[in-house]
């Protein structure tokens, strides 16, 4: 009787370990397959990430391209403006000059015709 009693208690011991090394097996492939999914979540995230960073960057370019050309516009403006002005200036200058040496001639001529 003690015989069969230690051979079904070895039994159950046997039992048990394979019990146990099946449900630790299951766990292993549970927490594999569970860090796959975290790994390709993680991949895909960061791959979005990357193709938003990437868009931005892409947008801020052309943005500043935008700027830039607008600024190089203005700066044209400024210098046909300018030089407008300075056409004109000019312009002025010499018909007030030449007003001045008619003024002046016709008062030196009053003046010798007075002397």
């Amino acid at each position: 009787k003690l015989k069969a009693n230690t051979e079904a208690d070895e039994k159950r011991q046997e039992e048990l370990e394979e019990r146990i090394e099946k449900a630790v097996d299951e766990l292993e492939e549970a927490g594999q397959k569970r860090t796959t999914e975290l790994e390709s979540a993680a991949e895909a995230r960061a791959n979005e990430l990357t193709e938003r960073i990437a868009a931005e960057a892409t947008a801020r370019g052309e943005a500043l391209a935008e700027l830039s050309s607008a600024v190089d516009g203005v700066k044209t403006s400024i210098s046909e403006v300018k030089d407008e002005l300075t056409d004109k200036i000019d312009d002025e200058t010499s018909n007030r000059n030449q007003t001045l040496d008619a003024v002046r001639n016709a008062a030196q001529s009053s003046q010798k015709a007075a002397a």
